[in-house]
């Protein structure tokens, strides 16, 4: 399966163990290596896309290939007996085209995502990468086997979904001999508005004190900034809305020591997560965040001068645990 376009690595893997043998590229000649007896498994690396050659970054081509002279035919060449291994790749066309709540991405100079399938052993491999006016259609090559379907945003997040990795399919079955021409995707959405309030008052829009909020998916991990409080309200951030995907709702400090919370990773939400519904529900009109103030100690909430040298001189754990007890802010 040789490309002018497209290339990949073949190698052996032996079965119940880490230990692989590169064989070389699909274009090279022929593929040749000296190894061990024993049962392998073929293994393809996708290097240039393109062509016939499947997509896959990593996946398993054929298995249970036996190398031993003593069980398999082989032919003399001088003194070697070269054992001829027969591995026909079974390769399945991919092709669709991505929806969002039935309807074509609505073009915009800044928003590109993408759409990638997962394999049993963790293995990435990209269908899609769009840029900003994409048809969001896709065809690609797969190894017959099973994944999980995912998308995630690249860049922007104005008119797509703000996830950056979230699963559509937790099962794709891609079986050898299959038609997957008319594979189409549609991504349910949901837009999240409301303001963000810090004691009962709106965070400070402000160029020197900022926080986001995010969504955590509790699948993935992948997150969707919603909320940034110096751009004001959260307004019209689009996410996922599948039952399959659950958040957390996280807010995250990143600029300031005055009017917002210094958590720098708090979670908002229950231990249950929320879905896309309860997300709107719980932002509504206003996020509300309540906050305490924790009193600096020592000497009137001063910093002593010896701790606060201690602290700035690099002193370890010790400076800043006795820099912080005595109200010193630096490092704290």
């Amino acid at each position: 399966m040789r490309s002018a376009s497209a290339d990949g690595y073949v190698s052996l893997q032996a079965q119940g163990g880490g230990d692989v043998a590169l064989l070389g590229s699909t274009r090279d000649e022929a593929l040749k290596t000296r190894v061990f007896a024993g049962t392998y498994d073929v293994i393809y690396e996708a290097n240039a896309r393109g062509g016939a050659l499947p997509v896959n970054s990593r996946g398993v081509a054929c298995t249970g290939m036996k190398v031993a002279a003593e069980t398999v035919s082989c032919e003399e060449e001088g003194e070697a007996c070269v054992v001829r291994l027969a591995c026909d790749m079974e390769v399945v066309e991919v092709a669709g085209r991505v929806r969002f709540d039935g309807a074509p991405p609505l073009p915009t100079p800044v928003d590109s995502g993408d759409l990638w399938v997962v394999d049993a052993d963790g293995a990435t491999s990209r269908l899609l990468a769009t840029h900003s006016l994409s048809d969001w259609k896709f065809s690609a090559r797969l190894l017959k086997g099973s994944y999980t379907l995912h998308y995630g945003l690249k860049v922007g997040g104005v008119k797509l979904p703000r996830n950056t990795d979230a699963i559509l399919s937790p099962t794709v079955a891609v079986a050898a001999g299959s038609s997957m021409s008319g594979f189409d995707v549609d991504l349910p959405l949901r837009s999240i508005s409301g303001a963000i309030m810090v004691d009962g008052e709106a965070a400070p829009v402000s160029a020197y004190e900022r926080a986001y909020v995010y969504l955590r998916d509790r699948e993935t991990g992948g997150l969707a900034k919603i909320g940034d409080t110096a751009l004001g309200p959260i307004d019209g951030a689009w996410i996922i809305d599948d039952p399959k995907v659950r958040y957390d709702l996280v807010y995250a400090h990143a600029l300031g020591v005055g009017e917002l919370p210094r958590n720098e990773w708090a979670t908002l939400s229950g231990p249950q997560g929320l879905s896309g519904a309860e997300v709107q529900a719980q932002v509504g009109s206003l996020l509300s965040i309540t906050t305490a103030t924790v009193k600096r100690g020592g000497d009137g909430g001063r910093c002593s001068a010896d701790a606060d040298a201690e602290q700035r001189s690099g002193a370890g754990a010790r400076g800043r645990e006795r820099g912080c007890a005595t109200g010193c802010r630096w490092g704290c």
